[in-house]
C-alpha cells in the first residue's frame, strides 16, 4: 500500500552558536507556484516558515542574503519582479529592483499600456454615462422636476459633455483609435441633441 507523504515536516531552527544571526531571502510555494517573497535579517527567529497573509503554503525555499538591509531589500525586489509572486503587488518593487538590473520587457510595457488605454476608456465612459442619465431624467418626466431643476440639469449636461469631448480629443494616444473615434461621434452627437433642448435648433 502507497505510503501518504506528510502534510507537516519538522525543521531545526537552533543554529549552532545561539549568537549566529544568518539573513535571508525566503521563497513560499503552492502547488508548484510561487505564492510571496520576503526576507529577513535573520532565519532563526522562524519567519521565513510563517504563512504569508494566512494562506496555504507547501514549500519554502530560502536563499542566504547579505547582512546589508539595503542590499537585501534589492535583491528581494528584484526576485519578486523576476518570480511574479501571486500574492504581491510586483509594481511597487519595480524602482528597488532596478538598481539590481531588473529590466521590465517590451511585451510587458505594451501590456500596461493597452491597460492603461482600457482603464483611461472606461473612465471617459462612465462619466458620459452619468451625464446622459442626468440628461435623461430632465427630459422623460418619470421624476417630477421643476423648470428651472429640468433647465439646470440640461445645462450641466451641456458643459459636461464639452469637457468630456474636448478629454477624448486631446487624449488620443491614451486610446485605442478606434475606441476615440467612436466615442467622439457619439459624444458629438449627444452633445448637438442636449445644445437643442437649451437653446433650439441651430439656425
Amino acid at each position: 500500500m502507497r505510503r501518504k507523504r506528510k502534510s507537516v515536516i519538522t525543521i531545526n531552527l537552533n543554529p549552532s552558536d545561539i549568537n549566529h544571526r544568518q539573513p535571508g531571502i525566503y521563497i513560499h510555494y503552492y502547488e508548484g507556484k510561487v505564492q510571496y517573497v520576503g526576507e529577513t535579517v535573520n532565519v532563526w527567529d522562524g519567519r521565513p516558515f510563517r504563512a504569508s497573509h494566512n494562506k496555504p503554503v507547501d514549500k519554502i525555499r530560502w536563499l542566504r542574503a547579505p547582512h546589508d538591509s539595503s542590499l537585501r531589500k534589492k535583491w528581494e525586489a528584484y526576485l519578486v519582479c523576476k518570480l511574479k509572486p501571486v500574492r504581491q503587488n510586483v509594481r511597487q518593487y519595480e524602482g528597488i529592483a532596478e538598481r539590481a538590473g531588473h529590466v521590465i520587457s517590451q511585451k510587458e510595457m505594451k501590456k500596461r499600456f493597452r491597460e492603461e488605454q482600457i482603464k483611461f476608456t472606461r473612465k471617459i465612459i462612465k462619466n458620459l454615462r452619468r451625464i446622459l442619465y442626468e440628461y435623461s431624467v430632465s427630459q422623460k418626466g418619470y421624476i417630477p422636476l421643476k423648470k428651472n431643476e429640468i433647465f439646470q440639469k440640461c445645462k450641466y449636461a451641456y458643459y459636461d459633455s464639452i469637457s468630456i469631448t474636448n478629454k477624448i480629443m486631446n487624449n488620443e494616444n491614451k486610446m485605442i483609435k478606434w475606441h476615440n473615434d467612436v466615442l467622439f461621434n457619439y459624444c458629438i452627437r449627444k452633445r448637438r441633441e442636449i445644445e437643442n433642448s437649451l437653446f433650439g435648433p441651430l439656425k
